[in-house]
Protein backbone atom coordinates (compact mmCIF):
# COMPACT_ATOMS: atom_id res chain seq x y z
CA UNK A 1 0.00 0.00 0.00
CA UNK A 2 2.77 2.64 1.06
CA UNK A 3 4.29 1.51 -2.49
CA UNK A 4 1.20 2.68 -4.16
CA UNK A 5 0.98 5.72 -1.95
CA UNK A 6 4.48 6.85 -3.14
CA UNK A 7 3.81 6.44 -6.77
CA UNK A 8 0.56 8.28 -6.62
CA UNK A 9 2.52 10.83 -4.69
CA UNK A 10 4.88 11.31 -7.57
CA UNK A 11 1.86 11.05 -10.75
CA UNK A 12 -0.39 13.79 -8.87
CA UNK A 13 2.61 16.14 -7.74
CA UNK A 14 4.32 15.85 -11.51
CA UNK A 15 0.21 16.36 -12.49
CA UNK A 16 -0.24 19.44 -10.12
CA UNK A 17 3.52 21.32 -10.56
CA UNK A 18 3.26 21.19 -14.64
CA UNK A 19 -0.50 22.56 -14.23
CA UNK A 20 1.04 25.63 -11.83
CA UNK A 21 4.16 26.24 -14.51
CA UNK A 22 1.95 26.28 -17.46
CA UNK A 23 0.40 29.26 -15.43
CA UNK A 24 2.99 31.07 -13.97
CA UNK A 25 5.95 30.76 -16.70
CA UNK A 26 7.87 33.16 -14.78
CA UNK A 27 9.32 33.82 -10.91
CA UNK A 28 6.43 34.44 -8.47
CA UNK A 29 6.10 34.97 -4.90
CA UNK A 30 6.60 32.04 -2.08
CA UNK A 31 3.75 30.86 -0.32
CA UNK A 32 4.70 30.69 3.78
CA UNK A 33 3.46 27.71 4.70
CA UNK A 34 4.46 23.89 4.81
CA UNK A 35 5.53 24.09 1.71
CA UNK A 36 8.17 26.49 1.44
CA UNK A 37 10.56 24.13 2.17
CA UNK A 38 9.93 22.00 -0.80
CA UNK A 39 9.44 25.13 -3.24
CA UNK A 40 5.43 25.31 -3.59
CA UNK A 41 4.44 28.74 -5.07
CA UNK A 42 1.01 30.36 -5.09
CA UNK A 43 0.84 32.52 -8.32
CA UNK A 44 -1.60 34.96 -9.06
CA UNK A 45 -3.89 35.60 -12.22
CA UNK A 46 -1.93 39.02 -12.11
CA UNK A 47 1.64 37.26 -12.71
CA UNK A 48 0.42 34.39 -14.55
CA UNK A 49 -1.64 37.23 -17.41
CA UNK A 50 2.14 39.33 -17.50
CA UNK A 51 3.94 35.83 -17.91
CA UNK A 52 1.92 34.36 -19.92
CA UNK A 53 2.17 37.65 -22.92
CA UNK A 54 -2.19 37.52 -22.92
CA UNK A 55 -4.87 39.39 -21.25
CA UNK A 56 -6.77 37.55 -17.96
CA UNK A 57 -9.94 36.61 -19.14
CA UNK A 58 -11.53 37.47 -15.92
CA UNK A 59 -9.65 41.18 -15.82
CA UNK A 60 -11.88 42.35 -19.07
CA UNK A 61 -14.52 41.01 -21.45
CA UNK A 62 -13.96 39.27 -24.74
CA UNK A 63 -15.70 41.49 -27.16
CA UNK A 64 -16.87 41.28 -30.81
CA UNK A 65 -15.13 43.93 -32.11
CA UNK A 66 -17.39 45.91 -34.79
CA UNK A 67 -14.48 47.12 -36.97
CA UNK A 68 -10.97 46.90 -37.35
CA UNK A 69 -8.46 48.01 -34.87
CA UNK A 70 -11.03 48.55 -32.75
CA UNK A 71 -10.98 46.35 -29.32
CA UNK A 72 -13.17 48.26 -27.22
CA UNK A 73 -16.75 48.87 -28.81
CA UNK A 74 -18.09 45.97 -29.77
CA UNK A 75 -20.54 43.44 -28.28
CA UNK A 76 -19.47 41.50 -25.01
CA UNK A 77 -19.26 38.21 -24.19
CA UNK A 78 -22.11 37.61 -21.67
CA UNK A 79 -20.96 33.81 -20.97
CA UNK A 80 -20.94 32.69 -17.51
CA UNK A 81 -17.41 32.00 -18.55
CA UNK A 82 -16.38 34.90 -18.58
CA UNK A 83 -16.79 35.63 -14.58
CA UNK A 84 -15.77 32.73 -12.97
CA UNK A 85 -12.62 32.24 -14.71
CA UNK A 86 -11.12 34.29 -11.35
CA UNK A 87 -9.24 32.36 -9.02
CA UNK A 88 -8.82 29.10 -11.59
CA UNK A 89 -4.92 29.77 -11.02
CA UNK A 90 -5.38 29.80 -7.32
CA UNK A 91 -7.55 27.21 -7.58
CA UNK A 92 -4.34 24.62 -9.16
CA UNK A 93 -2.10 26.12 -6.28
CA UNK A 94 -4.33 25.35 -3.85
CA UNK A 95 -4.68 21.46 -4.96
CA UNK A 96 -0.48 21.35 -5.17
CA UNK A 97 -0.72 23.25 -1.04
CA UNK A 98 -2.72 20.63 -0.25
CA UNK A 99 -0.85 18.05 -1.13
CA UNK A 100 -0.04 16.36 1.87
CA UNK A 101 -3.36 16.67 3.59
CA UNK A 102 -4.46 14.58 0.04
CA UNK A 103 -1.73 12.07 0.79
CA UNK A 104 -2.30 11.61 4.10
CA UNK A 105 -6.54 11.28 3.45
CA UNK A 106 -5.12 8.19 1.03
CA UNK A 107 -3.25 6.53 3.78
CA UNK A 108 -5.76 6.59 5.84
CA UNK A 109 -8.61 5.02 3.48
CA UNK A 110 -10.48 8.49 3.09
CA UNK A 111 -9.41 7.64 -1.14
CA UNK A 112 -8.99 4.44 -2.17
CA UNK A 113 -6.74 3.47 -5.34
CA UNK A 114 -8.40 1.29 -8.03
CA UNK A 115 -6.07 -0.56 -10.03
CA UNK A 116 -7.80 -1.81 -13.72
CA UNK A 117 -7.06 -6.00 -14.27
CA UNK A 118 -6.14 -5.43 -17.98
CA UNK A 119 -3.36 -2.51 -16.98
CA UNK A 120 -2.47 -3.25 -13.55
CA UNK A 121 1.22 -2.08 -13.77
CA UNK A 122 -0.07 1.06 -15.86
CA UNK A 123 -3.19 2.44 -14.90
CA UNK A 124 -4.71 4.06 -11.72
CA UNK A 125 -7.95 5.84 -10.42
CA UNK A 126 -8.92 7.78 -7.45
CA UNK A 127 -12.26 8.30 -6.22
CA UNK A 128 -13.22 9.73 -3.22
CA UNK A 129 -16.13 8.77 -0.38
CA UNK A 130 -18.84 10.06 -2.84
CA UNK A 131 -17.49 7.65 -5.33
CA UNK A 132 -16.37 11.19 -7.29
CA UNK A 133 -13.42 10.73 -9.96
CA UNK A 134 -10.11 12.88 -8.03
CA UNK A 135 -7.34 11.39 -10.54
CA UNK A 136 -6.76 8.79 -13.44
CA UNK A 137 -3.48 8.30 -14.19
CA UNK A 138 -2.93 5.87 -17.12
CA UNK A 139 0.83 4.79 -18.16
CA UNK A 140 2.34 9.05 -18.89
CA UNK A 141 -1.14 10.16 -19.37
CA UNK A 142 -3.89 11.73 -16.75
CA UNK A 143 -7.19 13.11 -16.19
CA UNK A 144 -8.22 14.79 -13.34
CA UNK A 145 -11.48 17.35 -12.76
CA UNK A 146 -11.85 20.09 -10.20
CA UNK A 147 -15.29 21.37 -8.76
CA UNK A 148 -16.51 24.18 -7.41
CA UNK A 149 -19.98 25.37 -6.95
CA UNK A 150 -20.09 27.16 -10.21
CA UNK A 151 -18.25 25.28 -12.36
CA UNK A 152 -15.83 22.14 -13.05
CA UNK A 153 -12.12 21.99 -14.78
CA UNK A 154 -11.44 18.68 -16.76
CA UNK A 155 -7.44 18.72 -16.85
CA UNK A 156 -5.67 16.13 -19.06
CA UNK A 157 -2.01 15.96 -19.23
CA UNK A 158 0.55 13.62 -21.02
CA UNK A 159 4.25 14.39 -21.90
CA UNK A 160 3.52 16.74 -24.57
CA UNK A 161 0.50 18.70 -23.92
CA UNK A 162 -2.26 19.42 -21.60
CA UNK A 163 -5.69 20.18 -22.12
CA UNK A 164 -7.86 22.12 -19.95
CA UNK A 165 -12.15 22.35 -20.84
CA UNK A 166 -14.00 24.34 -18.31
CA UNK A 167 -17.49 23.58 -17.65
CA UNK A 168 -20.38 25.56 -16.45
CA UNK A 169 -22.79 24.34 -13.65
CA UNK A 170 -25.23 23.57 -16.66
CA UNK A 171 -22.73 21.56 -18.14
CA UNK A 172 -21.99 23.30 -21.01
CA UNK A 173 -18.42 23.94 -22.36
CA UNK A 174 -17.49 27.66 -21.63
CA UNK A 175 -13.20 27.41 -23.13
CA UNK A 176 -11.03 25.43 -23.43
CA UNK A 177 -7.38 25.35 -23.96
CA UNK A 178 -4.32 23.76 -25.02
CA UNK A 179 -1.10 23.82 -24.37
CA UNK A 180 2.54 22.50 -25.71
CA UNK A 181 5.26 21.09 -23.23
CA UNK A 182 8.30 21.12 -24.43
CA UNK A 183 9.72 19.88 -21.07
CA UNK A 184 9.19 21.68 -17.09
CA UNK A 185 10.26 24.39 -17.97
CA UNK A 186 9.08 25.43 -21.56
CA UNK A 187 5.44 25.67 -21.87
CA UNK A 188 3.19 26.99 -24.48
CA UNK A 189 -0.79 28.51 -24.74
CA UNK A 190 -1.16 27.50 -28.12
CA UNK A 191 -4.91 27.51 -28.24
CA UNK A 192 -7.96 29.19 -26.90
CA UNK A 193 -11.75 28.58 -27.63
CA UNK A 194 -14.45 30.50 -25.63
CA UNK A 195 -18.03 29.33 -26.39
CA UNK A 196 -21.23 31.56 -25.40
CA UNK A 197 -25.20 30.19 -25.60
CA UNK A 198 -27.95 31.42 -26.83
CA UNK A 199 -29.88 31.88 -23.28
CA UNK A 200 -31.03 29.04 -21.23
CA UNK A 201 -30.32 27.06 -24.10
CA UNK A 202 -27.37 24.46 -25.08
CA UNK A 203 -27.69 25.92 -28.40
CA UNK A 204 -24.25 27.61 -29.46
CA UNK A 205 -24.32 31.24 -29.97
CA UNK A 206 -20.33 32.38 -30.71
CA UNK A 207 -17.67 31.03 -30.30
CA UNK A 208 -14.20 33.17 -30.25
CA UNK A 209 -10.95 30.66 -30.96
CA UNK A 210 -7.21 32.73 -30.17
CA UNK A 211 -4.12 31.16 -31.80
CA UNK A 212 -0.90 32.04 -33.89
CA UNK A 213 -1.52 35.77 -32.89
CA UNK A 214 -4.90 35.73 -34.58
CA UNK A 215 -8.65 35.81 -33.02
CA UNK A 216 -11.18 34.11 -35.00
CA UNK A 217 -15.33 35.50 -33.91
CA UNK A 218 -17.86 33.09 -34.97
CA UNK A 219 -21.45 33.54 -34.55
CA UNK A 220 -24.79 30.97 -35.09
CA UNK A 221 -27.94 31.34 -35.73
CA UNK A 222 -30.75 29.74 -33.34
CA UNK A 223 -30.70 27.15 -35.98
CA UNK A 224 -26.84 26.43 -35.08
CA UNK A 225 -26.17 27.61 -38.61
CA UNK A 226 -22.94 29.66 -39.09
CA UNK A 227 -24.28 33.07 -39.63
CA UNK A 228 -20.71 35.20 -39.82
CA UNK A 229 -17.02 34.15 -39.07
CA UNK A 230 -14.34 37.26 -38.70
CA UNK A 231 -10.54 36.67 -38.09
CA UNK A 232 -8.51 39.79 -36.76
CA UNK A 233 -4.34 39.64 -36.49
CA UNK A 234 -3.21 40.31 -33.06
CA UNK A 235 -0.36 43.07 -32.56
CA UNK A 236 1.14 45.73 -30.09
CA UNK A 237 1.42 49.03 -31.20
CA UNK A 238 2.67 51.62 -28.40
CA UNK A 239 1.94 49.09 -25.38
CA UNK A 240 -1.87 48.56 -26.59
CA UNK A 241 -2.90 45.60 -27.49
CA UNK A 242 -5.25 45.89 -30.94
CA UNK A 243 -6.75 43.58 -33.85
CA UNK A 244 -6.35 44.44 -37.67
CA UNK A 245 -9.53 42.37 -39.38
CA UNK A 246 -8.22 40.08 -41.97
CA UNK A 247 -10.94 38.08 -42.92
CA UNK A 248 -14.93 38.01 -42.79
CA UNK A 249 -17.98 36.28 -44.24
CA UNK A 250 -21.46 36.16 -44.06
CA UNK A 251 -24.36 33.42 -44.69
CA UNK A 252 -27.75 33.25 -45.37
CA UNK A 253 -30.30 30.42 -45.99
CA UNK A 254 -33.59 30.19 -46.80
CA UNK A 255 -36.64 28.71 -45.09
CA UNK A 256 -35.33 24.76 -45.02
CA UNK A 257 -31.86 25.63 -43.88
CA UNK A 258 -30.07 25.69 -47.15
CA UNK A 259 -27.27 27.93 -47.69
CA UNK A 260 -28.72 31.01 -50.69
CA UNK A 261 -25.47 33.61 -50.23
CA UNK A 262 -21.67 33.18 -49.02
CA UNK A 263 -20.35 36.80 -49.52
CA UNK A 264 -16.45 37.33 -47.97
CA UNK A 265 -13.76 39.70 -47.67
CA UNK A 266 -10.10 38.95 -46.91
CA UNK A 267 -7.82 42.39 -46.17
CA UNK A 268 -3.83 42.83 -46.90
CA UNK A 269 -2.13 45.10 -45.46
CA UNK A 270 1.63 46.55 -46.07
CA UNK A 271 4.40 44.92 -44.89
CA UNK A 272 5.35 47.67 -41.96
CA UNK A 273 2.12 48.64 -40.51
CA UNK A 274 -1.74 47.09 -40.29
CA UNK A 275 -2.73 50.35 -40.77
CA UNK A 276 -2.05 50.87 -44.56
CA UNK A 277 -4.67 48.63 -45.86
CA UNK A 278 -3.28 47.58 -49.65
CA UNK A 279 -5.99 45.30 -51.21
CA UNK A 280 -9.68 43.54 -50.24
CA UNK A 281 -10.39 40.66 -52.33
CA UNK A 282 -14.35 40.39 -52.38
CA UNK A 283 -15.82 37.04 -53.46
CA UNK A 284 -19.43 35.77 -53.45
CA UNK A 285 -21.79 32.69 -53.78
CA UNK A 286 -24.99 32.73 -54.94
CA UNK A 287 -27.54 29.60 -54.83
CA UNK A 288 -31.32 29.56 -56.23
CA UNK A 289 -32.94 26.41 -55.73
CA UNK A 290 -35.75 26.36 -58.48
CA UNK A 291 -36.34 22.31 -58.86
CA UNK A 292 -36.59 19.51 -56.60
CA UNK A 293 -34.24 18.78 -53.90
CA UNK A 294 -31.89 16.48 -55.95
CA UNK A 295 -31.36 18.71 -58.46
CA UNK A 296 -28.90 20.82 -57.70
CA UNK A 297 -29.62 25.22 -57.47
CA UNK A 298 -28.82 27.40 -59.78
CA UNK A 299 -25.15 29.23 -59.02
CA UNK A 300 -23.28 32.48 -59.46
CA UNK A 301 -19.36 33.15 -58.59
CA UNK A 302 -18.15 36.34 -58.55
CA UNK A 303 -14.86 37.97 -57.77
CA UNK A 304 -14.76 41.72 -57.01
CA UNK A 305 -18.64 42.23 -58.07
CA UNK A 306 -17.47 40.40 -61.20
CA UNK A 307 -19.36 37.50 -62.78
CA UNK A 308 -16.67 34.90 -62.85
CA UNK A 309 -19.02 31.33 -63.32
CA UNK A 310 -22.63 30.68 -63.55
CA UNK A 311 -24.54 27.67 -63.23
CA UNK A 312 -28.01 27.31 -64.48
CA UNK A 313 -29.56 23.77 -63.81
CA UNK A 314 -32.74 21.87 -65.72
CA UNK A 315 -35.60 19.52 -64.40
CA UNK A 316 -33.33 16.84 -65.61
CA UNK A 317 -30.94 15.15 -64.03
CA UNK A 318 -27.34 15.43 -64.73
CA UNK A 319 -28.57 18.03 -67.60
CA UNK A 320 -26.98 21.77 -66.77
CA UNK A 321 -24.77 24.48 -68.35
CA UNK A 322 -21.69 25.97 -67.01
CA UNK A 323 -20.42 30.05 -68.70
CA UNK A 324 -16.93 30.90 -67.75
CA UNK A 325 -16.24 34.75 -68.06
CA UNK A 326 -13.02 36.17 -68.77
CA UNK A 327 -11.76 39.23 -69.50
CA UNK A 328 -12.80 41.35 -72.25
CA UNK A 329 -16.03 39.69 -72.54
CA UNK A 330 -15.23 36.22 -73.69
CA UNK A 331 -16.58 33.35 -72.59
CA UNK A 332 -16.86 29.75 -72.71
CA UNK A 333 -19.91 28.29 -72.79
CA UNK A 334 -20.04 24.25 -71.31
CA UNK A 335 -23.25 21.98 -71.65
CA UNK A 336 -23.63 18.73 -69.77
CA UNK A 337 -26.19 15.76 -70.43
CA UNK A 338 -26.74 12.78 -68.06
CA UNK A 339 -23.60 14.32 -66.72
CA UNK A 340 -21.41 14.23 -69.40
CA UNK A 341 -20.13 17.15 -71.66
CA UNK A 342 -21.63 17.30 -74.78
CA UNK A 343 -20.68 20.63 -76.04
CA UNK A 344 -18.89 23.91 -75.83
CA UNK A 345 -19.40 27.19 -77.37
CA UNK A 346 -16.06 29.92 -77.13
CA UNK A 347 -17.36 33.23 -77.73
CA UNK A 348 -16.59 37.13 -77.57
CA UNK A 349 -19.74 38.82 -76.74
CA UNK A 350 -22.59 37.51 -79.11
CA UNK A 351 -19.79 36.33 -81.87
CA UNK A 352 -19.42 33.15 -81.31
CA UNK A 353 -15.52 31.73 -82.22
CA UNK A 354 -15.76 28.15 -82.31
CA UNK A 355 -17.90 25.45 -81.38
CA UNK A 356 -17.37 21.86 -79.89
CA UNK A 357 -19.12 18.88 -80.32
CA UNK A 358 -18.77 15.35 -78.23
CA UNK A 359 -21.05 12.01 -78.19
Amino acid sequence: MREKVVKLKYLFLLLSFSLIILLSLSSCRAKKSEKEAAGGEVISSDEIASASGQENPAAEGETFPDEENNTSDGETLTSDGEAFFDGQEGLLAEDLENLDDFIESLEQGNLQPHQSEEEEEKELTLVSKKGELSLNALSDEALFPQHTEDYTVLVFANKKKIVRKFYDKNSRIIKKEDWKISDISNTKLLKTEFYEYQENSFSLKNKIIIENQTKSYYAYTDKLLLSSEKKYALYTEKDREKEALLFECFYEYDDKNRLTLEESREYDYAADSYKKLSKVFEKKYVYKYSFEEDIPADFEYYENKVLKVKKLCTKEKGTYTNYIYFDDDYCVSVFYKNGRIVKEIYSKGNKVIRENYYE
